[in-house]
């Protein structure tokens, strides 16, 4: 009798995926992290033949399996759980630190990494830098260069002792240190936050990083933007109104400065809920006609200074072209932008409207992390100086 109960139940069980995919029921949970949907499989018979038919089907008919949320989040709960082990479901690699520290692996990775550069390339990207921010002057638009730190390089204390790296062997120099030597010798308004995160975290007890995200928090964006204002104020147009900081406080991390957790894909877990700090700004009303108009382009740092111009109200008009591959518009909200409601669309060479996108802005702001310091301004350096050509030549009698 039981033999038949277990053998019904485990029936049951097989046809659960089925019962949900066809009927949700019950409701789907959802995957955080960018997954690709598998294409639509192309049968052939070289294909059938050499297996790669099947392998299409395979991933997309996993890709589409009922309970497949509620089965990979109960995977990777019972590795951790049992073994205190990460399983990865996306590109990105996630490492859990001491005190539950999590850290991207590729930044770790990057930690004590000699460049491969000889210095020619990135000073040559940075030569580039120093005539767009030239000519941007020139059309009386501001112009400054952020380098966003990296979490390893900041809080190296909660790496795993296994994963750390010796320092940089010497006669050697890092990506960053090359950087910086180009952006002083090439004169950039630039903002060192590596720098002024190391000093920030030896001189005061707040934290600039989330423990569960990759990204600086927004007490981390606050002092970007605070660094960041000096900078430009004596020739932008409308200039930067940093609000004054009532306090900065410690509370439960929202998404962004949570977001190496929430990729883990658990169902429950003290990873996705520690304390971080964020500002508390002094309420500072002002016009509409008292902002400047931003563009920001880069790496995914600048989310969390996004979020910062809508909190401080510093903007109310603000364009981001993500790894100048996507752009996001950002609505005005009265005196403010709506950080809530962007319109994304794709970010193709032939579509730019740079007249409205770019020559009509105030403040430009080129964003990179350490890592990304080699492939500096993602494209954006050489398009934003031909489109500048090409409008001087057709001003041009």
């Amino acid at each position: 009798m039981h033999l038949r109960i277990y053998c019904l139940l485990f029936i049951v069980v097989l046809f659960l995926p089925m019962v949900q995919h066809t009927f949700s029921i019950p409701s789907s949970t959802p995957l955080m992290g960018k997954e690709e949907d598998p294409p639509e499989v192309k049968w052939s018979l070289a294909g059938w033949l050499n297996g790669s038919c099947q392998e299409q089907y395979g991933k997309r008919r996993a890709s589409r399996l009922g309970l497949r949320g509620h089965l990979v989040k109960t995977h990777n709960q019972l590795h951790y759980s049992l073994f205190h082990r990460v399983v990865s479901t996306t590109s990105t690699n996630v490492i859990i630190g001491k005190d539950n520290w999590l850290y991207e692996k590729g930044y770790v990775d990057k930690l004590n990494t000699a460049s491969k550069d000889d210095g020619a390339f990135i000073e040559g990207r940075v030569q580039q830098l120093r005539i767009l921010q030239d000519k941007l002057k020139n059309l009386g638009i501001a112009f400054v260069f952020v380098i966003a730190p990296s979490k390893a390089e900041l809080y190296p204390e909660f790496i795993p002792a296994n994963l750390l790296k010796k320092p940089l062997p010497k006669g050697t120099t890092s990506d960053y240190q090359q950087a910086r030597v180009a952006l002083e010798r090439q004169g950039i308004n630039y903002v060192d936050t590596h720098t002024i995160f190391a000093r920030e975290k030896q001189e005061k007890d707040y934290q600039l990083f989330g423990p569960s995200g990759v990204h600086w928090n927004k007490y981390g964006a606050y002092l970007a933007w605070v660094n960041l204002a000096p900078l430009v104020n004596d020739y932008i147009r409308v200039p930067l109104q940093i609000p004054a900081l009532k306090r900065v406080e410690s509370r439960t991390s929202e998404l962004i400065e949570a977001d190496l957790a929430s990729l883990l894909n658990f169902w429950e877990t003290d990873l996705t809920s520690p304390l971080t700090d964020y500002p508390v700004f002094a309420d500072t009303p002002t016009a509409k006609t008292d902002k400047p108009s931003v563009l920001i382009v880069g790496d995914s740092f600048m989310f969390t200074l996004v979020d910062t111009v809508a909190k401080a109200r510093l903007a109310t008009d603000l364009d981001v072209w993500y790894y100048f591959k996507r752009h996001f518009k950002y609505p005005a909200q009265g005196d403010h932008i709506n950080m809530d409601a962007p319109i994304e669309t794709p970010l193709t060479k032939g579509s730019i409207d740079w007249q409205n996108q770019l020559f009509k802005k105030d403040l430009v702001i080129l964003v990179a992390t350490e890592i990304w310091l080699p492939e500096l301004g993602f494209g954006f350096i050489e398009e934003a100086l031909a489109a500048i050509e090409r409008t001087s030549n057709r001003q041009t009698p």
